[in-house]
């Protein structure tokens, strides 16, 4: 896909992955919509693109109210005319065992990664099938293969899979692509809460790069891990005792 000129809307881009992916599309030449709930931090990121020769508009708007969400398009429609590519880089986590984890903690992380996700996608459809654009979604390899105390999170990842794998057959009659992106572990206000601090993170310039390059060679899927993957196939009692052994307190 050619990027230049295109228009993307980002949501999550007030921080982390999102943010940087914005500043990286928009000095590929991209007009950038972004989209997240806090309008000073969208401000900052705004005027990072601007002060570099770039195109963005501000959307403040909260993924889980889908009126908000809608208004956004809306909005973005009305500056630009049209709407090629969504990237959904909200996203929120938590980090507990499976049996602490709280019903009501669940519900919040379906809500943000999971129906905000949805409402994103649903809002943009439309015009997405008029410029027979793009739709990003960010994963996690957490959904392919959950890590111990990060299952409530990698279920809302898995649920992500399975709608980005349904929604590419059913949107190939109006020739919209479906990019399922799953970064490494990557340094972001995300893990803020984790308890998970001590692991070597990626860099979210770096990952955002890898993220565009992505999206020009139109990939179907990119999700760091796939070692793990392999062998969760071929040996998935020893990727058990090597995570436990890694991770689980005995």
């Amino acid at each position: 896909m050619q990027i230049t000129d295109k228009v993307v809307l980002i949501s999550g881009a007030s921080s982390g992955i999102g943010a940087a992916t914005a500043v990286a599309l928009a000095r590929a030449g991209a007009k950038v919509v972004l989209l997240a709930r806090r309008g000073e931090r969208l401000q900052a990121v705004a005027q990072s693109i601007e002060a570099s020769g770039g195109v963005s508009l501000v959307a403040v708007a909260d993924v889980t109210e889908p009126t908000q969400v809608h208004a956004a398009v809306a909005e973005s429609i009305t500056v630009f005319g049209r709407l090629d590519v969504v990237i959904t880089s909200s996203g929120v986590g938590a980090f507990g065992s499976v049996e602490s984890i709280e019903a009501s903690a669940l519900e919040a992380l379906v809500q943000t990664n999971v129906i905000g996700t949805l409402n994103v996608i649903q809002a943009a459809l439309p015009h997405l099938k008029q410029s027979r654009g793009m739709i990003v979604t960010i994963t996690s390899f957490l959904g392919i293969y959950p890590l111990p105390y990060l299952g409530a999170l990698g279920s809302t990842k898995a649920m992500i899979n399975a709608l980005s794998t349904a929604m590419r057959t059913e949107l190939k009659p109006w020739g919209i692509k479906v990019l399922n992106f799953g970064p490494p572990e990557t340094e972001s206000e995300f893990h803020n809460d984790s308890g998970t601090s001590h692991r070597k993170r990626a860099k979210a310039g770096d990952v955002a790069d890898k993220l565009v390059r992505a999206i020009r060679a139109e990939k179907r899927e990119v999700i760091a891990g796939r070692l793990f993957k392999i062998m969760g196939f071929f040996a998935p009692k020893r990727l058990d005792a090597l995570f436990s052994k890694a991770m689980v307190a005995t």
